[in-house]
């Protein structure tokens, strides 16, 4: 499994900095879920990038929405429990991160804040 999420990753780094680069974009979001805990490889492969953005929950909310997803998806919440268990912890993300978006709202309420923080950036999206 090790070997094999080794290809796979380093196949999907590559895809992404092969998009980025074509991309004619001034600000470009990439959604990579372990960055934190790849952060290190993800450079070694050449991925560049100036801030880290975490969508946040705190843990109760994340294992119901996860739990949630599961089910509606057809697989074990216990399963899905156990891969976030290997995580980083959400706390300890917060301290590693640039900014930090709180996701314990509507969808409306996350995209307002999200707007917000681009004004505040001055990114025009």
């Amino acid at each position: 499994l090790r070997a094999l999420n080794e290809l796979v990753h380093a196949f999907v780094i590559n895809e992404l900095i092969m998009r980025v680069e074509k991309c004619k974009d001034e600000v470009v979001f990439l959604d990579i879920p372990l960055i934190l805990e790849n952060e290190k490889k993800e450079k070694s492969y050449g991925l560049k990038f100036d801030e880290i953005w975490l969508v946040y929950v705190n843990k109760q909310i994340q294992r119901e929405r996860l739990k949630a997803r599961a089910i509606k998806e057809n697989k074990n919440p216990e399963d899905v429990l156990q891969i976030i268990n290997k995580q980083i912890s959400i706390e300890d993300k917060i301290s590693m991160v640039d900014e930090v978006i709180n996701n314990e709202g509507t969808v409306e309420e996350l995209e307002v804040k999200i707007q917000d923080l681009l004004n505040r950036k001055s990114i025009r999206w």
